[in-house]
Protein backbone atom coordinates (compact mmCIF):
# COMPACT_ATOMS: atom_id res chain seq x y z
CA UNK A 1 0.00 0.00 0.00
CA UNK A 2 2.53 2.19 0.65
CA UNK A 3 4.74 1.55 -2.22
CA UNK A 4 1.51 2.65 -4.03
CA UNK A 5 0.95 5.81 -2.91
CA UNK A 6 4.45 7.10 -3.35
CA UNK A 7 3.93 5.94 -7.09
CA UNK A 8 0.95 8.01 -7.26
CA UNK A 9 2.41 11.04 -5.06
CA UNK A 10 5.68 10.61 -8.15
CA UNK A 11 2.69 10.92 -10.75
CA UNK A 12 0.83 13.75 -9.58
CA UNK A 13 4.25 15.57 -8.91
CA UNK A 14 5.19 14.61 -12.63
CA UNK A 15 1.85 15.90 -14.14
CA UNK A 16 2.05 19.23 -11.82
CA UNK A 17 5.30 19.67 -13.20
CA UNK A 18 4.76 18.88 -16.86
CA UNK A 19 1.57 21.20 -16.52
CA UNK A 20 4.14 24.04 -14.88
CA UNK A 21 6.08 23.75 -17.71
CA UNK A 22 3.36 23.69 -20.49
CA UNK A 23 2.23 26.85 -19.00
CA UNK A 24 5.91 28.40 -18.64
CA UNK A 25 6.42 27.30 -22.70
CA UNK A 26 2.97 28.93 -23.54
CA UNK A 27 3.91 32.47 -22.03
CA UNK A 28 7.14 32.42 -23.48
CA UNK A 29 5.34 31.99 -27.05
CA UNK A 30 2.98 35.17 -26.68
CA UNK A 31 3.60 38.35 -28.43
CA UNK A 32 5.14 40.64 -25.12
CA UNK A 33 7.92 38.04 -24.75
CA UNK A 34 9.97 39.23 -27.45
CA UNK A 35 9.62 43.28 -26.72
CA UNK A 36 13.43 44.38 -25.60
CA UNK A 37 14.43 46.91 -23.11
CA UNK A 38 16.67 48.20 -25.69
CA UNK A 39 18.79 47.31 -28.76
CA UNK A 40 21.90 45.80 -28.11
CA UNK A 41 23.55 47.45 -31.71
CA UNK A 42 21.49 50.71 -31.95
CA UNK A 43 20.98 53.64 -29.41
CA UNK A 44 16.65 52.15 -29.28
CA UNK A 45 15.11 52.56 -25.35
CA UNK A 46 11.34 51.32 -24.44
CA UNK A 47 9.93 54.44 -22.91
CA UNK A 48 6.55 52.74 -22.28
CA UNK A 49 5.10 50.00 -20.58
CA UNK A 50 4.23 46.98 -23.04
CA UNK A 51 0.35 47.12 -24.10
CA UNK A 52 -1.19 43.80 -25.12
CA UNK A 53 -4.40 43.93 -27.43
CA UNK A 54 -6.20 40.14 -27.43
CA UNK A 55 -9.02 39.03 -29.66
CA UNK A 56 -11.61 41.76 -29.92
CA UNK A 57 -9.59 44.07 -27.95
CA UNK A 58 -7.61 44.64 -31.42
CA UNK A 59 -10.25 47.14 -32.54
CA UNK A 60 -8.96 49.28 -29.58
CA UNK A 61 -5.68 49.58 -31.54
CA UNK A 62 -6.80 49.27 -35.15
CA UNK A 63 -9.66 51.85 -34.95
CA UNK A 64 -11.06 50.51 -38.60
CA UNK A 65 -8.78 48.55 -39.92
CA UNK A 66 -8.98 45.12 -37.50
CA UNK A 67 -11.43 43.14 -39.53
CA UNK A 68 -8.34 41.69 -41.62
CA UNK A 69 -6.51 40.52 -38.87
CA UNK A 70 -9.51 38.68 -37.36
CA UNK A 71 -9.63 36.81 -40.90
CA UNK A 72 -6.20 35.03 -40.36
CA UNK A 73 -6.47 34.18 -37.18
CA UNK A 74 -5.56 36.93 -34.95
CA UNK A 75 -4.37 36.06 -31.48
CA UNK A 76 -3.10 39.01 -29.96
CA UNK A 77 -0.78 42.17 -30.26
CA UNK A 78 2.27 43.05 -27.89
CA UNK A 79 3.10 47.17 -28.74
CA UNK A 80 5.59 49.67 -26.97
CA UNK A 81 7.05 52.99 -27.34
CA UNK A 82 11.18 53.43 -28.05
CA UNK A 83 13.34 56.35 -28.36
CA UNK A 84 15.93 56.40 -31.02
CA UNK A 85 17.50 59.30 -29.85
CA UNK A 86 15.21 61.91 -29.76
CA UNK A 87 13.16 60.36 -32.67
CA UNK A 88 9.89 57.99 -31.41
CA UNK A 89 9.54 54.19 -32.65
CA UNK A 90 6.57 51.98 -32.15
CA UNK A 91 7.24 47.93 -31.72
CA UNK A 92 4.82 46.07 -32.58
CA UNK A 93 4.65 41.63 -32.58
CA UNK A 94 1.56 40.42 -34.04
CA UNK A 95 0.79 36.43 -32.67
CA UNK A 96 -1.62 34.74 -34.96
CA UNK A 97 -2.56 31.11 -34.68
CA UNK A 98 -0.42 29.46 -37.15
CA UNK A 99 2.66 29.97 -39.64
CA UNK A 100 0.81 29.75 -42.47
CA UNK A 101 -2.22 32.94 -41.48
CA UNK A 102 0.37 34.89 -40.44
CA UNK A 103 1.71 34.97 -43.98
CA UNK A 104 -1.51 35.33 -45.03
CA UNK A 105 -1.77 38.61 -42.99
CA UNK A 106 1.44 39.79 -44.59
CA UNK A 107 1.07 39.10 -47.84
CA UNK A 108 -1.90 40.75 -47.94
CA UNK A 109 -0.80 44.15 -46.44
CA UNK A 110 2.64 43.88 -48.16
CA UNK A 111 3.11 46.78 -50.55
CA UNK A 112 3.12 45.46 -54.76
CA UNK A 113 6.77 46.71 -54.88
CA UNK A 114 8.34 46.64 -51.84
CA UNK A 115 11.90 46.76 -50.85
CA UNK A 116 13.14 43.06 -49.48
CA UNK A 117 15.33 42.75 -46.48
CA UNK A 118 16.56 39.55 -45.16
CA UNK A 119 15.10 38.33 -42.26
CA UNK A 120 12.63 35.75 -41.38
CA UNK A 121 10.58 34.55 -43.73
CA UNK A 122 10.47 37.66 -45.65
CA UNK A 123 10.48 41.08 -44.71
CA UNK A 124 10.67 44.86 -46.16
CA UNK A 125 11.18 48.44 -45.09
CA UNK A 126 9.54 51.83 -46.93
CA UNK A 127 10.45 55.29 -45.93
CA UNK A 128 9.09 55.11 -42.04
CA UNK A 129 7.85 51.49 -41.56
CA UNK A 130 9.43 47.82 -41.37
CA UNK A 131 7.49 44.51 -41.22
CA UNK A 132 9.15 41.03 -40.89
CA UNK A 133 7.38 37.79 -40.72
CA UNK A 134 8.80 34.64 -38.64
CA UNK A 135 6.73 31.71 -37.93
CA UNK A 136 3.16 33.36 -36.87
CA UNK A 137 4.88 36.27 -35.83
CA UNK A 138 4.74 39.50 -37.53
CA UNK A 139 7.32 42.45 -36.50
CA UNK A 140 6.48 45.70 -37.38
CA UNK A 141 8.48 48.84 -36.34
CA UNK A 142 6.87 52.60 -37.04
CA UNK A 143 8.59 55.67 -37.39
CA UNK A 144 7.88 58.83 -37.23
CA UNK A 145 10.32 60.41 -39.35
CA UNK A 146 12.18 59.58 -42.68
CA UNK A 147 16.18 59.24 -42.87
CA UNK A 148 18.85 57.02 -43.60
CA UNK A 149 20.16 56.51 -39.83
CA UNK A 150 16.70 55.85 -38.50
CA UNK A 151 16.07 53.04 -41.14
CA UNK A 152 19.62 51.67 -40.30
CA UNK A 153 18.70 51.25 -36.94
CA UNK A 154 15.52 49.90 -37.42
CA UNK A 155 17.01 46.91 -39.87
CA UNK A 156 19.43 46.53 -37.14
CA UNK A 157 16.90 46.19 -34.03
CA UNK A 158 14.26 44.21 -36.12
CA UNK A 159 17.37 41.59 -36.62
CA UNK A 160 18.21 41.66 -33.27
CA UNK A 161 14.22 40.60 -32.25
CA UNK A 162 14.13 38.42 -35.33
CA UNK A 163 16.60 35.92 -33.74
CA UNK A 164 14.92 35.84 -30.16
CA UNK A 165 11.77 34.78 -32.14
CA UNK A 166 11.37 30.93 -32.60
CA UNK A 167 10.22 28.92 -35.69
CA UNK A 168 10.81 28.63 -39.01
CA UNK A 169 11.63 31.07 -41.50
CA UNK A 170 10.29 29.20 -45.03
CA UNK A 171 6.95 29.73 -46.51
CA UNK A 172 3.91 27.61 -46.30
CA UNK A 173 4.51 23.98 -47.39
CA UNK A 174 1.82 24.59 -50.07
CA UNK A 175 4.12 27.22 -52.46
CA UNK A 176 6.51 24.52 -53.12
CA UNK A 177 3.77 22.68 -54.79
CA UNK A 178 3.39 25.65 -57.43
CA UNK A 179 5.15 25.35 -61.09
CA UNK A 180 8.54 26.98 -61.63
CA UNK A 181 8.45 29.58 -63.44
CA UNK A 182 8.93 33.34 -63.97
CA UNK A 183 7.35 34.56 -60.57
CA UNK A 184 6.51 37.94 -59.98
CA UNK A 185 8.74 39.68 -56.73
CA UNK A 186 5.89 39.77 -53.44
CA UNK A 187 3.34 37.50 -56.07
CA UNK A 188 2.97 34.87 -53.39
CA UNK A 189 0.01 35.22 -50.77
CA UNK A 190 -2.95 33.16 -49.05
CA UNK A 191 -6.12 34.34 -48.96
CA UNK A 192 -8.19 33.16 -46.03
CA UNK A 193 -11.36 33.56 -47.35
CA UNK A 194 -13.67 34.95 -50.41
CA UNK A 195 -11.31 33.94 -53.00
CA UNK A 196 -12.94 35.96 -56.52
CA UNK A 197 -15.98 36.55 -54.76
CA UNK A 198 -16.74 33.22 -53.62
CA UNK A 199 -17.73 32.59 -49.97
CA UNK A 200 -16.41 29.33 -50.62
CA UNK A 201 -13.38 29.15 -51.78
CA UNK A 202 -11.43 29.32 -48.80
CA UNK A 203 -7.90 29.09 -47.71
CA UNK A 204 -6.40 29.07 -51.14
CA UNK A 205 -2.32 29.82 -51.62
CA UNK A 206 -1.90 32.16 -55.09
CA UNK A 207 1.50 33.05 -56.74
CA UNK A 208 1.56 35.58 -59.73
CA UNK A 209 3.67 34.42 -62.85
CA UNK A 210 4.95 36.68 -65.96
CA UNK A 211 4.66 34.59 -69.33
CA UNK A 212 5.69 36.14 -72.65
CA UNK A 213 5.26 39.88 -70.71
CA UNK A 214 1.62 38.65 -69.74
CA UNK A 215 0.91 38.41 -65.84
CA UNK A 216 -1.27 35.77 -64.43
CA UNK A 217 -2.05 34.05 -60.97
CA UNK A 218 -1.91 30.42 -60.21
CA UNK A 219 -4.15 28.75 -57.46
CA UNK A 220 -4.28 26.15 -55.21
CA UNK A 221 -6.30 24.71 -52.26
CA UNK A 222 -7.06 21.85 -50.67
CA UNK A 223 -10.23 20.11 -51.48
CA UNK A 224 -10.43 16.21 -50.51
CA UNK A 225 -14.54 16.72 -50.49
CA UNK A 226 -14.64 17.98 -53.82
CA UNK A 227 -16.80 20.27 -51.95
CA UNK A 228 -15.57 23.48 -53.32
CA UNK A 229 -15.39 22.48 -56.65
CA UNK A 230 -18.66 21.62 -56.50
CA UNK A 231 -20.39 24.86 -55.03
CA UNK A 232 -18.15 26.62 -57.78
CA UNK A 233 -19.38 24.73 -60.88
CA UNK A 234 -22.63 24.00 -59.55
CA UNK A 235 -23.58 28.02 -59.05
CA UNK A 236 -21.96 27.85 -63.23
CA UNK A 237 -23.95 25.46 -64.23
CA UNK A 238 -27.34 27.63 -63.09
CA UNK A 239 -26.10 30.61 -65.35
CA UNK A 240 -24.67 28.94 -67.95
CA UNK A 241 -21.59 30.28 -67.76
CA UNK A 242 -18.81 27.75 -67.44
CA UNK A 243 -16.81 25.95 -70.82
CA UNK A 244 -15.14 22.34 -71.69
CA UNK A 245 -11.48 22.50 -71.11
CA UNK A 246 -8.60 21.47 -73.84
CA UNK A 247 -9.05 17.80 -73.98
CA UNK A 248 -5.32 17.15 -73.35
CA UNK A 249 -5.53 19.00 -69.68
CA UNK A 250 -4.74 15.92 -67.05
CA UNK A 251 -7.18 17.34 -64.78
CA UNK A 252 -8.93 14.06 -62.53
CA UNK A 253 -12.07 12.64 -64.62
CA UNK A 254 -14.27 15.29 -65.72
CA UNK A 255 -13.95 17.90 -62.68
CA UNK A 256 -13.03 20.74 -64.42
CA UNK A 257 -13.97 24.07 -66.39
CA UNK A 258 -13.29 27.10 -68.12
CA UNK A 259 -15.21 30.74 -66.99
CA UNK A 260 -14.83 32.10 -70.36
CA UNK A 261 -14.79 35.84 -69.43
CA UNK A 262 -15.42 37.02 -66.08
CA UNK A 263 -14.60 39.96 -63.92
CA UNK A 264 -11.02 38.78 -63.63
CA UNK A 265 -10.58 37.34 -67.13
CA UNK A 266 -10.43 33.62 -67.90
CA UNK A 267 -10.43 31.12 -65.30
CA UNK A 268 -9.69 27.80 -65.77
CA UNK A 269 -9.71 25.37 -62.78
CA UNK A 270 -10.09 21.54 -61.36
CA UNK A 271 -9.16 18.55 -59.36
CA UNK A 272 -6.15 17.57 -59.14
CA UNK A 273 -5.68 14.68 -56.44
CA UNK A 274 -6.79 16.42 -53.37
CA UNK A 275 -6.76 19.97 -54.53
CA UNK A 276 -8.54 22.47 -56.58
CA UNK A 277 -5.73 24.13 -58.68
CA UNK A 278 -6.26 26.56 -61.64
CA UNK A 279 -5.20 30.05 -63.50
CA UNK A 280 -6.83 33.05 -63.47
CA UNK A 281 -5.91 35.34 -66.28
CA UNK A 282 -5.51 32.07 -68.53
CA UNK A 283 -5.12 32.22 -72.57
CA UNK A 284 -4.48 29.54 -74.86
CA UNK A 285 -0.82 30.24 -74.55
CA UNK A 286 -0.72 29.28 -70.89
CA UNK A 287 -1.81 25.48 -71.92
CA UNK A 288 1.89 24.03 -71.62
CA UNK A 289 2.41 25.70 -68.88
CA UNK A 290 -0.46 24.21 -66.61
CA UNK A 291 0.34 21.11 -68.65
CA UNK A 292 3.61 20.56 -67.25
CA UNK A 293 2.29 21.39 -63.89
CA UNK A 294 -0.52 19.20 -63.95
CA UNK A 295 1.94 16.41 -64.97
CA UNK A 296 4.11 17.05 -62.14
CA UNK A 297 1.72 17.06 -59.28
CA UNK A 298 1.30 13.79 -60.84
CA UNK A 299 4.39 12.83 -59.31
Amino acid sequence: MKTLQIILVCLLGITLFLAACSGENKANEMAGAFLPEKSNTADIKKVSEVTTFAGETLFEYINGGAEIYHTYKFVEVATADYKLGEDDLVLDIYLFDNADYAFGLYSALRPPDPEFISLGVEGYISSTRLEILKDKYMIRLTAYKESAEISSAMKSFAGEIEKKIPGRTTRPKAFALFPAGEVTPAGDKLQAESYLGQVFLTDVYTREYQLGGVAFTVFLTEDSSGSKYDSWHDALIADGSSKAIPADLTFEGSKAFLIPESYYGQIITGIKGSRLVGIVGYLPEHQDFLRAWLERLER
